[in-house]
């Protein structure tokens, strides 16, 4: 193969000595690979990870090959898909049907996947040059844009704590990505290649909820008719991240302090005790430590928890990062809006930049998707911009000309002040003069400049 080509590769694939071999061709060509043998993983990793291609086994244990090929077509529009068929398994309807970009049978060689890797690289589109005017800045982690200072001072705090197993409590508003900070902290560390499990403690119900992350024993209440693995110990060796964590109740607090201090727990109606490696990452929008001690929340879980609190600055804080993440989400949705790489006009730009995103990144990524598909030309403008943006724009810009006209004049200001200076002193000018501060000569000057009735005010 000539050329070399510098992207991110992953490889789903069950059998080792396979995935080892076409690991190591893909990296001899310039590739960053990463490597699954669970399909739950690999939707995982394509979703942190700015992947090139995915190299599929067509024999993967416990996942349906197809689903997994339709879930990335539907998601990530754009990301090559490669079946590796080793066992010459799939027809020729399969493939056709399965809308491949690339299929590799048995036996595969180097002379297969270089010219898989070179017609990938031939059929590559430059979608740099859509965004010149919208550069794109992850900085060490993947998908997380921007490069205001209080990020970049984030992203250094981020790098030491990937590389420990220390215990994070993110805090910050709706929508600043704290789920997106816990996944690159997991996804540039030593836990990488775990399994990274999300929970939302506020969407489920509080009695399901110990269910759902200790898992329960066949018949500990009515319906549990099987045995149920649950998150903690679907996260072994990897990273479960509690999000909503203030939503946690009492009495599931004390169980989770536990894990926290001895690593093992009991499934639901179950005796026997399980040992689990997980690192936890909590996350909250409230401010946990008021809750602590209003006896809300349990102060000893806070200490655990927040062995190292990382707060998220609101968008509002940090709009110079508005151009990038826009270019960033307009890159992400542009596919699925049925358009080609789009570009932000100067003045919808400008909206942007102002507004003050109470929703934070989520909700710039509402308004970049919407305008998506309103917007003609690949440009978005002013127009396409949802209304309630431009309405609020509309009311600051009155109400800052509400303003404007009752301010008075510098210089009537100034007047009005000198005459009650000279009322003061009963016509004094320079008392009056060092009272205001003024140079006895300019105040002279500006008495004759404003016509002020000096004899007037003596009398």
């Amino acid at each position: 193969m000539k050329e070399k080509i510098d992207q991110r590769i992953l490889i789903v694939h069950e059998k080792q000595p396979i995935s080892s071999y076409v690991a190591a061709r893909l990296k001899s060509w310039g590739c960053k690979v990463d490597t699954t043998a669970s399909g739950y993983t690999a939707m995982e990793k394509i979703g942190y990870y700015s992947y090139f291609a995915v190299f599929i086994s067509s024999t993967l244990p416990l996942t349906n090959y197809r689903d997994l090929i339709k879930r990335i077509q539907r998601d990530y529009a754009g990301l090559y898909v490669v079946v590796l068929d080793s066992e010459n398994k799939l027809t020729e309807t399969e493939v056709k049907e399965c809308n491949l970009d690339f299929y590799i049978p048995d036996p595969m060689d180097d002379h297969l996947l270089s010219s898989v890797l070179s017609e990938m690289a031939g059929r590559r589109p430059d979608l740099e040059k859509y965004f010149e005017n919208i550069p794109l800045v992850t900085f060490d982690f993947e998908r997380m844009v921007g490069k205001h200072p209080k990020m970049i001072e984030l992203y250094k705090i981020m790098k030491k704590l990937s590389l420990s197993s220390v215990t994070v409590l993110i805090l910050g508003e709706s929508g600043t990505g704290k789920e997106l900070t816990a996944r690159a902290i997991h996804y540039s560390g030593e836990r990488k290649n775990g399994p990274f499990v999300a929970v939302s403690c506020a969407a489920i119900p509080e009695n399901l909820l110990e269910s759902e992350l200790f898992g329960h024993e066949k018949g500990a209440f009515t319906g549990a008719v099987n045995q149920k693995i649950g998150k903690f110990e679907q996260a072994h060796r990897g990273t479960i991240f509690l999000d909503e964590i203030a939503e946690m109740s009492p009495s599931l607090q004390a169980k989770l302090l536990r894990v926290l201090e001895e690593n093992e727990f009991q499934r639901v109606g179950g005796t026997e005790k399980t040992k689990v490696d997980v690192r936890i990452i909590s996350a909250t929008n409230k401010d946990l430590w008021k809750l602590a001690q209003e006896g809300v929340f349990r102060q000893d879980l806070y200490y655990r928890l927040s062995a190292f609190p990382l707060h998220l600055p609101p968008l509002r804080e940090r709009k110079t990062d508005i151009p990038f993440i826009a270019g960033h989400f307009i890159k992400k949705h542009h596919k699925r809006a049925g358009k080609d790489l789009c570009r932000i006009d100067k003045d919808a730009l400008e909206i942007l930049k102002e507004f003050t995103w109470k929703g934070n990144v989520r909700e710039l990524e509402n308004v970049i998707e919407r305008s998506l598909v309103m917007c003609e030309d690949n440009i978005i403008r002013v127009k396409d911009l949802p209304d309630y943006l431009l309405e609020v724009g509309r009311q600051e810009k009155e109400h800052t000309e509400d303003v404007l006209v009752n301010i008075k004049p510098i210089e009537e200001i100034e007047k009005e002040a000198m005459i009650k200076a000279l009322q003061k002193t009963s016509g004094n000018q320079s008392q009056a003069a060092r009272q205001l501060k003024m140079n006895l000569i300019t105040f002279y000057r500006k008495i004759k400049k404003y016509n002020i009735p000096v004899k007037e005010i003596k009398s």
